[in-house]
């Protein structure tokens, strides 16, 4: 039987700027925000099962106060540690999902994968439409070294990893999002 454990990175609003603003709702109110701006849960998942913890999506990539990444901080609050991940599944590349896909080093600039011992799964074709669009929705620079990687497998349409993990090209909320 999986465990399933939501990673809340938190609330935020976002318009059409695409800069995603915490939001408090002790505090703020939609009224405050530009028109059009949405109320938006960022939550990756971890799926635990018998031979693997898949992470599913990787959130925005902000750092907490203390400087750790908030999704890493949100595996230990759960007793993970990080360095135990071994499946990245990514749905799409929009930052708020895989913005955590790497990390900037603060004091290098050298940029690394988040989950160094884990296999990623991206669709392939989504790779190449996230860094042909880079900009408000997609961030190059956080995804670019993915294809530099032995550690990630690009997949498409749809099939099956390790013979239980089942992913199904939707192409729903981007042109190449998919489904785990």
């Amino acid at each position: 039987m999986a465990r399933i454990i939501p990673l809340s990175e938190g609330t935020f609003t976002v318009d059409g700027t695409k800069a995603f603003v915490p939001y408090d709702s002790s505090k703020d109110t939609m009224q405050q925000r530009g028109p059009g701006a949405l109320l938006v849960e960022i939550q990756p998942f971890l799926v635990i099962t018998d031979k693997d913890y898949l992470l599913c999506d990787t959130g925005l990539g902000f750092r907490n106060n203390d400087g750790i990444l908030q999704l890493h901080q949100n595996l230990i609050d759960n007793g993970i540690n990080p360095l135990e991940i071994t499946k990245v599944l990514m749905s799409h590349l929009h930052k708020d999902h895989a913005g955590g896909v790497s990390t900037k080093d603060p004091v290098t600039g050298e940029r690394t994968l988040s989950f160094p011992h884990a296999t990623y799964y991206v669709n392939g074709r989504e790779m190449q439409y996230a860094i042909e669009q880079d900009g408000k929705s997609y961030l190059a620079d956080e995804v670019g070294l993915l294809p530099q990687r032995d550690n990630v497998q690009f997949i498409d349409n749809n099939g099956t990893i390790d013979g239980y993990i089942h992913y199904e090209f939707t192409g729903g909320h981007c042109p190449y999002h998919q489904c785990s």
